[in-house]
């Protein structure tokens, strides 16, 4: 049976730009890892070609301008300056980094919603926080803004940690109304937007905000991020220096590939996303802890805000 998708250009865009792989295959499987585009991979040959003809030094210092380029991007489509994207090697590593500065104290409250990730609450865990699931989702499990309200109220966190998409299922959060309730209530709020990156809206208005590059913004594995809010920073609500999030471990060094996708371009909010399998953001980044060398993602974002 023929399945007729809302947005045939952009099957076709993302199909060409991926032209020697495609094959007959079908790919379901983006919520774990989207496929990478040609430019994509020539991009990590070439940047590595780079690092072995200059070093990987020199050959970092040659793309500065491109990584300040992908802080930008990054930061146009969670609404914050470039000066306050960092890159890790994962979501994961975003979320660690983020807790080691914040030092909690043990036992202190971090509320979460029935998605959250299970390697967060593991993560949360080890820290020693108590994880406070919110009943506050209905039989779609969607959360109920007005419960969840309710529930802080009660609970009175040291933190909201909120999966704006889980990655079991398709349910997107209102995560920007969840944020709107946290700041009313003067709690911090962090954002786990791993599977919200190229999908959906990110600019939500969170204290702290994080993702990856190899889900729907078809990136290589091993290159995170994570935005802080300087207002959240300045007002002491997030005790934390947004340039020491980022990974010693993770040199960014890397050569952005023109990958040209324009996909059709729907208004959301301030931002401008792109519909289908979104190609959002132009960025290099490589990890010293991936190929040895390190790996590269580049991902052209189609729009201006």
């Amino acid at each position: 049976m023929a399945v007729a998708l809302p947005h045939p250009d952009v099957a076709e865009q993302f199909r060409a730009a991926r032209s020697s792989l495609m094959g007959a295959s079908i790919h379901l499987d983006s919520a774990a890892a989207g496929r990478m585009s040609d430019a994509v991979r020539l991009g990590i040959s070439a940047h590595l070609d780079c690092e072995a003809q200059l070093g990987g030094y020199v050959a970092h210092e040659a793309a500065n301008k491109i990584i300040d380029r992908g802080r930008a991007d990054l930061g146009a489509l969670c609404g914050l300056p470039p000066a306050s994207i960092a890159f890790t090697e994962s979501a994961v590593a975003s979320l660690t980094s983020l807790l080691v500065q914040l030092q909690l104290p043990r036992n202190s409250v971090v509320a979460v919603l029935p998605n959250e990730y299970g390697l967060n609450v593991r993560l949360f865990n080890m820290f020693g926080f108590d994880v406070q699931t919110l009943p506050v989702v209905d039989s779609l499990g969607r959360a109920d803004v007005d419960a969840v309200r309710a529930a802080l109220i009660a609970l009175n966190p040291r933190l909201v940690h909120l999966c704006q998409i889980a990655s079991s299922r398709g349910i997107v959060q209102p995560t920007a109304e969840i944020v709107s309730v946290c700041r009313e209530l003067r709690i911090p709020v962090v954002v786990d937007a791993a599977q919200g990156f190229g999908h959906v809206e990110c600019d939500v208005g969170a204290d702290a905000i994080y993702g990856t590059s190899r889900k729907w913004l078809c990136g290589p594995r091993g290159v995170g991020f994570i935005g802080v809010r300087p207002e959240s920073v300045e007002a002491g609500v997030l005790s934390v220096q947004p340039e020491l999030l980022e990974s010693q471990e993770a040199y960014i060094a890397a050569v952005w590939v023109c990958q040209s996708l324009s996909g059709s371009i729907t208004s959301l909010g301030r931002k401008r996303c792109v519909s289908g399998f979104m190609q959002l953001v132009r960025l290099s980044a490589i990890g010293s802890t991936v190929l040895l060398g390190g790996v590269l993602w580049n991902l052209r974002r189609s729009g201006r805000p």
